[in-house]
């Protein structure tokens, strides 16, 4: 922990679609290392009030806020590269032999979660959904 006076500045997202694409794929029951994938997710994930929940979290650790936002990111990467994405679609620890053969079962997922969407020119993306908290704040 900091020093009484010290500065934190962290951020990390709050909730990602991504979160919803691991929990479907462990419930395919074939990725034994997607068993622990809640290990990986934003405590704040299944939270209405992350914000809140935050500032007390902080406040009984001792620590000022001096700034906090929670931000909705949105990024839509063509389907066509999102096998290449592993380390956004699946930052866990995957196998190297798995790799490739996870990222095959992810687009299906990703499908059945409606995450999928097609632009004007009817190319397929990835719509990435996340919320980004980005905290300042100071030890009392």
């Amino acid at each position: 922990m900091l020093k009484p006076g010290g500065e934190i500045l962290f951020y990390f997202p709050v909730a990602a679609n991504t979160f919803q694409l691991y929990k479907v794929l462990d419930e395919q029951g074939k990725w034994q290392f997607l068993r622990d994938y809640e290990m990986y997710c934003s405590p704040y994930k299944d939270s209405t009030n992350p914000k809140d929940e935050l500032k007390i979290f902080l406040n009984k650790k001792g620590y000022k806020i001096l700034s906090l936002n929670i931000d909705e990111k949105r990024y839509k990467f063509p389907l066509q590269y999102v096998q290449k994405l592993q380390q956004i679609l699946i930052p866990l620890p995957v196998p190297d032999q798995l790799s490739g053969e996870i990222l095959k079962a992810a687009v299906p997922a990703l499908r059945s979660l409606n995450f999928i969407g097609m632009d004007e020119n009817g190319t397929e993306y990835y719509d990435f959904i996340y919320n980004l908290a980005i905290l300042y704040a100071v030890r009392i």
